[in-house]
């Protein structure tokens, strides 16, 4: 089984857990991101793959 690494995001005063294989998050402090995620009794878990960075479309080219 590989190693797995749990990270903790707060977006909006809202804290989120993350636990994915790979060793670096997929964005950094100050991008606009989107997720999909569950609430439970632990807290707000992000669904694996699907933590990623938003796209503005009038930045897009």
């Amino acid at each position: 089984m590989p190693d797995l690494y749990r990270y903790y995001i707060e977006v909006d005063g809202e804290k989120y857990s993350y636990q994915t294989e790979d060793s670096e998050l997929p964005v950094k402090v100050g991008d606009n991101v989107v997720f999909r995620y569950k609430q439970t009794k632990a807290g707000n878990w992000i669904d694996r793959n699907s933590l990623g960075k938003a796209i503005d479309p009038s930045e897009y080219q």
